[in-house]
């Protein structure tokens, strides 16, 4: 007997949440979160200690990571994050029955024929294909890549659906297949062939399965060669970095391998581990995420936290009931293999809706699934106060983000009094005080009060440097400040600094040549000045990605006939 509208929200909140962005907005998830919180402090059924044990474990870990971090009010909103997913697996797995399963897989089909119809007409302004859950594709490809495997597994399955059914899970399958060969998405293919090498090792298809290995092997080879540079898009290979980014992940995740980074602070931490890409700038890119939950996990919570998060979802997967049940486990089955896959090689859980999806998934294979003969018994204390503590967390996790933002804003504000400027980038940087950018920020901000306070900003742009070292705006502002000081060697060395990073920094190059002419290097300084011809003519056309990139390749006319006369 059905107990309690819970599956109703948690549906609801789902689905609803993968077309509205995937609940990126801080806002919007707020709302979707306080729900299942009240959800949860309303249930008439509790997870057992046994089972809601691990997770609290992982959970614990990572409050103590952000602790220990260096900024933890911005782990805040990824915990509550992370302590609502959980919440939300633990009522899904005491409220869900058998026969919300099947609604789960007809709604996994709607919302994926939605969201690939929508990259057919929203176009992204950082990749095209990104429809309704910016800013990348990956994201409809995850839930994409999760139907088609949802429907591989109902239809092998020997009490599959029937009829109409039947056909509009083939055609679903077919359809999400077309959207990830349109969006080139590598990730997404590999994701459902893992799960149809997983089907067909649990049946024991071996032989339709080498089968079907040498089919693709031999399909392969004969396919012509701008179909294969289209699938492995070859054309985009400057743009394939995840081996550069694992590389920095395990390096962050050996920076601190007990407690990690902090939830939420891996490209602060990456950012020690920056790789060259060798466009128009060297360091313009950086790396959010760490294109592997798993490498992500272990660089912000640290080696335990990667164990702990493991070991939860493992045990999880002990209160399976037996695979030769409904087909709809199959198809849920099947859809977690995908998704699991695709984690280990892109970061998905860290949208809200796309981790909901994922622990869902996990619920409806039967993962976790409490008995539905138990006695419904009273929420006891602990677990209520439990519950308003996460919902509190969730109302309140979004402000230290917010309020950085609105100082940011604030800081920009054309024609704001110097002194005022530099107390709101003071703000800012003590709510996110390991935030490269806001310590530039401040760092400019005291080079403009009266009297300008340089010392203090040179303090400054050295906190950002030993923040982000890969930074070549930052050796140029000091240049710039100790130059105005008087002292023109150290200038000389931070200019030197500048250009090592960035070759392509024209201001630099022009700062190098001015100082080597004052110093009576002129035929030097006259070298710098061709070369800095010889760069500019080579950027043009060239695109640019950043306003770092925009910096960079800045060509002051007006100072390079200033350099050119004092190099004469």
């Amino acid at each position: 007997m059905r107990s309690s509208a819970s599956p109703v929200v948690l549906s609801a909140c789902l689905f609803a949440g993968l077309l509205a962005g995937g609940l990126r907005q801080p806002l919007l998830w707020t709302a979707v979160a306080a729900a299942i919180w009240l959800a949860a402090f309303h249930s008439p059924r509790l997870p057992r200690p046994g089972f809601l044990g691990p997770w609290a474990a992982w959970l614990a870990w990572s409050f103590l990571s952000m602790g220990a971090c260096d900024q933890p009010w911005k782990c805040l909103f990824s915990v509550a994050r992370d302590a609502t997913l959980v919440a939300f697996f633990c009522l899904a797995a005491v409220s869900w029955r058998e026969e919300d399963g099947p609604r789960w897989v007809w709604l996994l089909c709607a919302a994926s024929v939605a969201l690939g119809l929508g990259t057919l007409f929203i176009k992204g302004t950082v990749h095209p294909r990104t429809g309704l859950i910016p800013p990348y594709y990956n994201y409809t490809v995850f839930v994409e890549a999760a139907c088609a495997a949802s429907a591989l597994g109902a239809v092998g399955h020997a009490k599959r659906p029937r009829g109409w059914a039947l056909a509009f899970l083939l055609g679903t399958a077919g359809f999400c297949l077309s959207m990830i060969l349109l969006a080139r998405s590598r990730s997404g293919l590999v994701a459902v062939a893992a799960a149809g090498v997983v089907w067909a090792l649990r049946r024991g298809k071996i032989r339709p399965l080498l089968l079907a290995v040498a089919v693709s092997a031999g399909a392969w080879v004969l396919l012509p060669a701008p179909i294969s540079s289209y699938l492995v898009k070859s054309d985009f290979s400057a743009w394939f970095t995840r081996p550069s980014i694992w590389r920095a992940a395990l390096q962050t995740a050996g920076d601190h391998p007990l407690l990690g980074e902090g939830p939420g602070n891996f490209q602060q931490g990456s950012l020690r581990h920056n790789f060259p890409k060798h466009w128009a700038t060297n360091y313009g890119f950086s790396a959010d995420h760490a294109h592997s939950e798993v490498l992500e996990a272990a660089a912000e919570t640290g080696w335990p936290g990667l164990a702990l998060l493991a070991a939860a979802v493992a045990l999880a997967w002990r209160r399976r009931r037996p695979a030769a049940s409904a087909w709809h486990r199959e198809a849920a089955l099947a859809a977690w293999t995908a998704m699991t896959t695709q984690c280990l090689i892109d970061n998905m859980l860290h949208m809200p809706a796309l981790g909901m999806l994922y622990f869902s998934s996990m619920v409806c294979a039967g993962a976790g699934r409490h008995d539905p003969s138990e006695p419904e018994g009273a929420p006891r204390p602990v677990w209520r106060r439990v519950c308003l503590a996460g919902f509190f967390l969730a109302l309140s996790a979004w402000i230290p983000g917010w309020l950085v933002g609105r100082y940011t804003g604030l800081y920009e504000t054309p024609g704001a009094d110097p002194a005022w400027r530099a107390e709101v980038a003071l703000s800012a940087a003590r709510i996110f005080p390991a935030d490269a950018s806001l310590r530039e920020n401040l760092a400019r901000a005291l080079l403009h009060t009266e009297p300008p306070q340089m010392e203090r900003s040179l303090a400054e742009l050295d906190r950002a440097s030993l923040l982000n070292p890969t930074n070549a705006l930052y050796p140029m502002l000091s240049a710039e400040t100790v130059l105005a000081q008087g002292r023109p060697q150290e200038a000389l060395r931070l200019a030197d600094r500048a250009i090592e990073l960035e070759p392509n920094y024209l201001a630099a190059r022009l700062l190098r040549a001015e100082l080597w002419a004052r110093g009576g290097n002129k035929r030097a300084a006259r070298r710098e000045l061709r070369e800095v011809e010889r760069r500019r003519g080579a950027l043009d056309g060239m695109p640019l990605y950043s306003g770092y990139d925009r910096v960079i390749v800045f060509f002051d006319p007006e100072r390079f006939a200033a350099a050119s006369l004092r190099a004469r």
